[in-house]
């Protein structure tokens, strides 16, 4: 079984994505870069910017089409816009198997495993995911030179969020300097 990852939005869907990717890998499917072949159709929304929501939004109504083409497929909608809009999407694209929010992405393996009528797999992951007590925040620059464009991510205890601001307007700090 084969499945497929749509990422809409930031870099914090992209390092997402990947981590739903291992928990798909871990319940025995195989990525496919040609959604044709796939079973398990993922798309990963975002909500920061609207243009990525409509996108994400425009994608999943033409999936319907490319799951009345073969019988059995899935399709499972995950991340902020989907967490924000649940109810709009369940209601709208009826068809949709599994809405995940990014509040919830780290049960997504449980939640995985049950669509595909398995047991969750016991089997170790080849990354380290910080357990619930762990007080984890990351800071990655997406822009250098003065963007003041970060993605922030702290551990499950804490709240989830992108931020992506608009260039600042003064000099670039001088950190050699400070």
């Amino acid at each position: 079984m084969k499945f497929y990852v749509r990422t809409y939005g930031c870099q914090m869907n992209v390092a997402d994505s990947n981590e739903m990717g291992r928990h798909l890998k871990a319940n025995g499917l195989v990525e496919t870069q040609d959604p044709e072949e796939a079973s398990v159709f993922l798309v990963n929304t975002c909500t920061v910017r609207q243009h990525a929501e409509d996108r994400a939004f425009s994608e999943i109504g033409r999936l319907r089409h490319w799951k009345t083409k073969r019988p059995g497929r899935k399709i499972v909608v995950t991340g902020c816009a989907a967490e924000r809009t649940k109810e709009y999407l369940e209601d709208r694209f009826p068809f949709l198997d599994l809405v995940v929010g990014a509040k919830s992405i780290e049960d997504f393996s449980q939640m995985a495993a049950q669509l595909l009528d398995r047991r969750e797999t016991d089997e170790e992951l080849d990354y380290a995911v910080p357990s619930a007590d762990d007080r984890i925040s990351a800071f990655v620059t997406i822009m250098p030179s003065g963007d003041a464009r970060f993605i922030t991510r702290w551990s499950r205890s804490l709240a989830r969020f992108a931020i992506v601001s608009r260039k600042e307007r003064g000099r670039s700090p001088c950190w050699g300097r400070l």
